[in-house]
């Protein structure tokens, strides 16, 4: 009943702050925009990416966070909570097959009581939860399909879902093929082990169909981006960016890393207990032991290949919170009296949720308040009265920008970044759309253009003030 309490009330709040926290915002708008274009034109490109080739078929990517936005965008109107809602609902699934893979695993109610609730209120899980980025869909294919292991049922549904894994983000190839391979154990049949191959090929053989199985661009694309997100990117050493770093925000325009989980700094322990209990189960040999492997493979393959951001951690936090519990369990209570360390535990638990409580309701309680500043439709009421109707307008920036763009033909989305992807003479008129005291530090539109674009000749460019 308490965790039903808590969940209704986190899912309440994330849905009535679903268009204001966070702010439409660059990644969100560049996942977005292969996917909409496919259900506008029948392209699947974007013009929002730096990457060559993009223009013409987007790669730069996994598709599978495409492939659920062209889905949606079919069904919902193109409306910045319709887009956000299906990725909401996807976590809260996420939560409930959670719960329910945690009963199977023989944990009690209380305990999983505290890891959900430790699980949803950690900072780095609900800011990237909420930022229509992929690890939405990686945490909700991990959980089902591990759910799925558990009670072996549903195998080839199963293998659909493993291979959605892989496709989702390059860091999840570590984990997905641990799932196969248990999934692959627990088909007695040699018939049943090739249907669910093929059926895993499916998605694969979707998305090498889409680049026409032309490698080259590929490697263009994918591996370059892959290249510029990696461990290479960031200053430190391997082992401390992996263990510390990626539990840290790294600004590339500083080349700085800060604490990130200042209210949480237990966090960072967290990884290293998950470990330590992932080797004690493998050495004593349990039976299946899945987790414990995905865990110790997933760090290794992240600490020689992914670069160490906090937003790729919610699939490994959501296995490190269960190692956790596991090994408190194992190694903590028996050295205790029972009763009188469940006590505790419970006390300090129910101290530390008290603090992270707080600032997960204080954050969306402030959000409440600014609903008229955060307020997109707002701004899209000024955009009206501001840009004409009747004219093909080219609009730069911000990233709200975007949604408007959705609901008018006569409107092309650009970021300043790339403007070298635009021919300006298209357009009968050009915006840059900015606020306050940047109107103060905008430069000439040509500073933005690319060296090497093909532009014949520069539109005059309106600067608008928000």
């Amino acid at each position: 009943m308490l965790l039903l309490i808590f969940f209704a009330i986190y899912s309440f709040l994330l849905l009535v702050n679903l268009i204001y926290l966070p702010v439409a915002w660059l990644d969100e708008i560049c996942y977005l925009d292969p996917a909409v274009n496919f259900v506008e034109y029948g392209h699947y490109s974007s013009k929002l990416w730096g990457y060559k080739g993009t223009q013409e078929v987007f790669l730069t990517h996994l598709p599978m966070l495409q492939w659920v936005h062209i889905v949606t965008l079919s069904i919902f109107p193109r409306d910045i909570f319709f887009i956000r809602l299906p990725f909401a609902l996807f976590f809260i699934s996420a939560i409930y097959f959670y719960r329910k893979w945690l009963m199977v695993r023989g944990l009690n109610a209380v305990t999983i009581l505290f890891i959900i609730i430790f699980f949803t209120l950690d900072k780095g899980v609900y800011e990237i939860i909420r930022s229509m980025r992929m690890e939405t869909l990686e945490l909700f294919f991990l959980i089902l399909s591990l759910y799925l292991l558990s009670i072996n049922k549903y195998k080839l549904p199963n293998a659909l879902i493993i291979s959605s894994l892989a496709l989702t983000h390059p860091c999840t190839g570590a984990m997905s093929l641990v799932l196969m391979f248990f999934l692959l154990k627990n088909c007695e049949e040699v018939k049943l082990k090739i249907a669910v191959l093929l059926i895993a090929l499916i998605p694969v053989a979707g998305y090498l169909s889409i680049g026409n199985f032309n490698l080259s661009l590929y490697y263009d694309q994918l591996i370059m981006h892959g290249k510029d997100h990696s461990m290479a990117t960031v200053p430190g050493s391997r082992h401390w960016k992996h263990f510390i770093g990626r539990f840290m925000h790294y600004t590339p325009a500083t080349g700085q890393f800060k604490m990130f989980y200042t209210t949480q700094p237990y966090v960072m322990l967290i990884n290293f207990i998950a470990l330590w209990q992932s080797f004690r189960v493998i050495i004593k040999k349990k039976k299946n032991p899945i987790i414990e492997i995905i865990y110790i493979v997933t760090n290794v393959y992240w600490m020689l290949a992914a670069g160490p951001f906090y937003r790729y951690n919610v699939v490994l936090l959501a296995l490190g919170y269960v190692l956790c519990a596991e090994w408190i369990r194992d190694i903590i209570l028996p050295y205790f009296s029972m009763k009188l360390m469940h006590l505790r535990l419970t006390f300090i638990s129910a101290l530390v949720i008290f603090v992270i409580g707080f600032e997960f309701f204080a954050r969306n309680i402030v959000c409440i308040l600014q609903h008229p500043s955060r307020n997109p439709y707002l701004f899209y009421s000024w955009l009206d009265k501001n840009i004409p109707s009747n004219k093909k307008i080219l609009i730069i920036e911000p990233c709200s920008a975007y949604y408007y763009k959705l609901k008018h033909s006569n409107l092309e989305y650009a970021m300043k970044e790339y403007l070298g992807n635009f021919r300006y003479e298209e357009y009968d008129e050009i915006y840059y759309c900015t606020s306050g005291d940047e109107l103060k530090e905008v430069k000439p539109i040509d500073i933005y253009y690319q060296e090497n674009s093909s532009l014949l000749n520069f539109m005059p460019l309106r600067i608008t003030g928000v």
